[in-house]
């Protein structure tokens, strides 16, 4: 599945169901423990990130915020990428390299270079971007609360800094992405190593949603499988058909009888061969 900010929700519940909230004394270590792997969780919290500003049920599309075209990762081996907004001249140059033919298709972009956080309240950011993530998951000051219990008071400031400039108007929808997100970053370690805070009605939900997810996604792999494996009969039967056709054409064009209920049916079926062809969701 490609995780959007529309989707996220259908699989991974929110902190008052997932979470136990407080956590029971006996859990603060666990706490303390989760706390650190949510700071060294820096690749899925800008994977979160990535999914909360370019994410679509297609996968990422990366946009230019200078001139909106999309851009080319050039930085995928690290945590924060860095996108190039490729110009013609660039794609030209990079196709040349490659060996590659250019052909029709061109690039057209402004030249600009940027990070994931270009535009947002994160460019400068001096904490890990885990803490803003499990601050939106975690209701009230829960992060704030446990960062100064732990002495970490120069950590808790810089995030309510951060989680302040994210509250201005212009990060609404950023804001309302990233919560959503916030959901899956969080789950996905919660469910792995440090499932012993995971409330018990919250493991067992969220147990039978992964497992509904598992077998529909098998059901869909198994359709398109299948639907594949015809494809090359479907395409003989649409030759076939045309074939017919164009004997019918050739038949008009020289004056010579032509089956018009025969050219009908031809029609009908050729037609039906072309919507077979058509994904199922998409019909």
């Amino acid at each position: 599945m490609n995780w959007t900010y529309r989707n996220v929700g259908e699989i991974w519940p929110n902190a008052s169901k997932l979470f136990q909230i407080p956590p029971a004394p006996s859990g603060h270590e666990y706490l303390k423990d989760f706390l650190v792997t949510v700071q060294s969780s820096e690749v899925q919290a800008y994977e979160c990130l990535r999914l909360a500003r370019w994410g679509e049920a297609t996968g990422l599309r990366v946009t230019c915020p200078r001139c909106g075209k999309v851009a080319w990762n050039k930085s995928s081996d690290r945590a924060k990428h860095r996108w190039r907004c490729v110009t013609k001249s660039m794609y030209e140059k990079h196709q040349e390299t490659k060996g590659y033919k250019t052909g029709g298709h061109s690039r057209n972009g402004c030249g600009c270079t940027f990070y994931d956080t270009k535009g947002t309240p994160f460019e400068r950011l001096r904490i890990s971007l885990g803490l803003v993530f499990l601050s939106l998951y975690l209701p009230g000051k829960e992060v704030d609360a446990l960062l100064r219990s732990l002495g970490d008071e120069v950590t808790a400031t810089a995030l309510t800094k951060v989680l302040r400039k994210l509250q201005q108007e212009q990060h609404g929808d950023l804001r309302h992405r990233m919560r959503c997100l916030a959901r899956y970053f969080c789950g996905r370690l919660l469910w792995g190593p440090h499932n012993a805070l995971l409330s018990r009605s919250g493991g067992q939900l969220l147990r039978k949603k992964l497992y509904r997810s598992m077998i529909t996604h098998r059901l869909e792999q198994a359709e398109k499988k299948d639907a594949l494996s015809e494809l090359p009969k479907h395409y003989k039967k649409i030759r076939s058909l045309l074939g017919q056709f164009e004997r019918m054409q050739f038949a008009v064009l020289h004056d010579r009888p032509v089956d018009i209920p025969r050219g009908l049916e031809i029609y009908q079926s050729l037609m039906a061969e072309v919507i077979a062809l058509v994904p199922r969701k998409a019909a």
